[in-house]
């Protein structure tokens, strides 16, 4: 007889050595935690248990053609990563002996931007699971920063896939309030670090060895940007291309492709098995729904490799969310006219209901604004260039911002006010990359 009874997520403190000790334990037995990285809060599983990888979808409904990151430990005693490392990796069977050519610049990217928001794909070895690549050649390795997920790894003493700690598709946590929010009863354990200091998901590039160089491509924006990871190659006499340039990072068509109605995400014919995945290429299509359009199969094809947080629709609200792209409407910064919400909104809830007007529909506006603000003192508030101090800060607080417009009752449009385009005359900075990233996932196509 089987038991209903729901599981009791403990919440565990990571300045509680302790707790520590505990997740590690948790992780050792099989069992999935709740761990706090300095982007998002990661569902963190043994790679070398395949019941637990299975428990991470499973908890996430997370279907099986969306790869995992393998989160790796930093070397002991905090000295730098060397060649070395990238080698035991390969011995380990973590990595495919043909990395081997590429260790020169993982060793310069490991060295310069790990531990931090930074995960690499690479030639797969031997032991990681298919299950944890969606039967890909490839997977994608990351060193995280925070110290609590650090001393898990070293307590563990195996590498962690980590996951957002979410449900599939919704907003990422950044709290663990939030994963309690979305997981409790589900998963063994959260471990409290407090709010995730960078607050969106790491920079994703693939490296591929040209005859000649390097080609560095970006899979997802993050705080780390091309530019950087390039410059660092360079200064070390790694001669590198960006392959990422004149693609859009992250251009896959969204879950309505994928037979998810925003609810659940029960998978239909898309596995090679129940749990399995066909490991050769020409399975890529037994993994990925029928359903898909023909533009996606075409990125898929570009891209050579699925990466997460490639959908169209993802990190996004229950309530529908509208990017508000002040630039398109004829209007600078300074001037967004609220008038222009009401105007949309009114247009699309009349068609649906007459008896509605602007004014009701505009008690039920959330409005998350993402511009500079000065705040005179008559009380008014002028916005100005968006700085690079105040993106960090917004990209911090974005998923939570977010979450709590979901959250209000009486909120039933979410609205972002966010420049659709970079300025072409000024240089972007990565974390507003990242930024306008996720705004495009959690707005989906609804940008005017």
């Amino acid at each position: 007889m089987t038991s209903s009874k729901k599981m009791t997520t403990l919440r565990l403190k990571a300045d509680l050595p302790a707790d520590i000790d505990r997740a590690a334990q948790f992780l050792r037995s099989g069992y999935v935690v709740a761990l706090p990285t300095e982007t998002v809060y990661g569902l963190a599983g043994n790679i070398f248990n395949t019941d637990s990888i299975q428990k991470i979808f499973t908890a996430k409904d997370r279907p099986h053609f969306d790869p995992l990151i393998v989160h790796v430990a930093e070397p002991p005693g905090g000295r730098p990563f060397s060649a070395s490392d990238i080698e035991a990796w390969i011995h380990q069977g973590l990595l495919s002996p043909a990395t081997a050519p590429l260790i020169p610049a993982i060793t310069i990217l490991a060295q310069n931007f790990w531990p931090g928001p930074l995960t690499l794909v690479l030639p797969k070895g031997a032991r990681i699971d298919d299950l944890i690549t969606a039967g890909q050649s490839t997977v994608a390795v990351r060193c995280p920063r925070h110290p609590a997920f650090q001393s898990v790894l070293t307590g563990a003493g195996v590498p962690l896939a980590a996951p957002s700690a979410n449900r599939f598709g919704r907003i990422s946590p950044t709290t663990a309030a939030h994963v309690i929010d979305e997981l409790d009863g589900k998963i063994s354990a959260v471990l409290d670090g407090g709010p995730c200091a960078v607050g969106v998901e790491s920079t994703i590039v693939s490296l591929v060895l040209g005859e000649t160089d390097v080609e560095l491509r970006c899979l997802r924006p993050g705080q780390i940007g091309v530019g950087a990871m390039m410059a660092a190659l360079n200064a070390a006499g790694i001669l590198v291309r960006d392959g990422s340039r004149g693609e859009r990072p992250g251009s896959v068509t969204g879950p309505e492709h994928l037979g998810w109605n925003g609810k659940n995400t029960k998978e239909t014919n898309y596995l090679a098995g129940p749990n399995r995945l066909s490991p050769d290429k020409s399975g890529l299509d037994s993994r990925i729904p029928t359903a898909y359009s023909e533009p996606t199969r075409n990125v898929l094809d570009q891209l050579s490799v699925v990466t997460p947080g490639l959908l169209d629709s993802h990190y996004a609200p229950t309530k529908p969310t509208l990017w508000c792209d002040v630039a398109r409407h004829g209007q600078d910064q300074t001037t967004f006219n609220r008038n222009c919400v009401e105007r949309y909104l009114a247009a699309t809830e009349m068609s649906l209901n007459p008896a509605l007007n602007g004014n009701d529909l505009m008690t039920r506006v959330g409005v998350l604004d993402l511009r500079w603000e000065t705040r005179h003192t008559d009380g008014t508030k002028e916005s100005t260039e968006t700085s690079s101090q105040q993106l960090t800060h917004h990209a911090q607080n974005f998923y939570a911002r977010l979450r709590e417009l979901d959250q209000t009752p009486n909120v039933q449009w979410i609205v972002i006010v966010f420049p659709h385009t970079a300025d072409p005359d000024q240089p972007e900075p990565p974390i507003s990359t990242a930024l306008r990233d996720r705004i495009t996932k959690a707005c989906g196509s609804r940008v005017w």
